[in-house]
């Protein structure tokens, strides 16, 4: 029987903050008290990395909506024979993510990366079986439901095993491309 996951970062819609309410009543002088050039400068500094982290935020938002991902293992698995766990994304039309076909990178792009740190006792059986990339734009890319990537495993021993991933990919259309996407997972299988 094979687990589905849907692992999605959710991030806040709005930022707020005191020094950023100047925006919204139309004067600075209204939220920060006079306190001589340099405070100002500081001030405004100031707000203007939160403007810049909380627009990015946004932004990284807005990359986990177009792109989603879920993780499928089983979760059980025989001692010496081969198990998978597949990381399958779904990819909004009219935008792609990368290929990791060694391409994009010459070309400066993020490529998307699935990567496992794996406890002893479980070893990875060949290399990850890779979907076919499409070109558009000058690029390898991929889109569309369900984009398979898998990665096969063997257990040297029966128990109950804890193996980590990493995903990253960059989000993209024909006008933009967004910052890239990390997060974490997590698959649990118990071998017999």
């Amino acid at each position: 029987m094979r687990k589905q996951r849907m692992y999605t970062r959710t991030l806040p819609a709005a930022c707020r903050h005191p020094l950023m309410e100047w925006t919204k009543r139309g004067s600075r002088q209204e939220a920060l008290p006079p306190q001589g050039r340099s405070a100002d400068h500081l001030s405004a500094l100031i707000t203007f990395m939160l403007l810049t982290l909380c627009m990015t935020g946004q932004t990284q938002v807005a990359a986990t909506q177009l792109v989603t991902y879920k993780l499928q293992h089983p979760d059980e698995a025989e001692k010496g024979k081969p198990f998978n766990i597949n990381v399958l994304f779904t990819i909004e039309p009219e935008w792609y993510i990368y290929a990791s076909t060694g391409t994009n990178a010459a070309q400066g792009m993020i490529e998307t990366k699935v990567t496992f740190s794996l406890p002893p006792g479980i070893t990875m059986a060949g290399r990850m079986e890779m979907p076919e990339a499409l070109f558009k734009n000058g690029y390898e890319v991929l889109e569309g439901k369900d984009i398979a990537m898998r990665q096969s495993f063997y257990a040297a021993k029966a128990g109950s095993y804890e193996i980590n991933g990493k995903v990253m990919w960059q989000t993209c259309s024909a006008d933009v491309c967004l910052p890239p996407v990390m997060d974490e997972f997590t698959a649990m299988v118990r071998v017999k």
